[in-house]
């Protein structure tokens, strides 16, 4: 588990590529990340989501309040995101 910051509010965390925030339909008995993490720490709120395939920084909400209030954020696009890709060659176009 890596876990980035962690206060009474939120917990940052840093997911890897092919675990899902969330159950997935298919196979219910699958490991998710948010069910990890509750298992680990208590009681989480999602406040985004991360494609399964995709790694990186995802926010959960540790109270009501503070999944009340990020969600408020990103609704409002608010939330400042950055995204980097890590490609081996060069595209054919420009």
């Amino acid at each position: 588990m890596q876990v980035l910051h962690q206060d009474g509010s939120i917990l940052v965390f840093n997911k890897p590529a092919g675990l899902p925030v969330l159950a997935e339909g298919w196979d219910k008995e699958a490991p998710f990340l948010a069910k990890m993490l509750k298992e680990q720490v208590g009681e989480v709120w999602v406040v985004h989501r991360i494609d399964k395939g995709t790694s990186g920084v995802i926010v959960f909400a540790l109270t009501a309040e503070a999944h009340r209030s990020l969600s408020i954020q990103f609704e409002r696009r608010e939330v400042k995101k950055i995204y980097h890709a890590v490609v081996n060659g060069t595209p054919n176009w420009e």
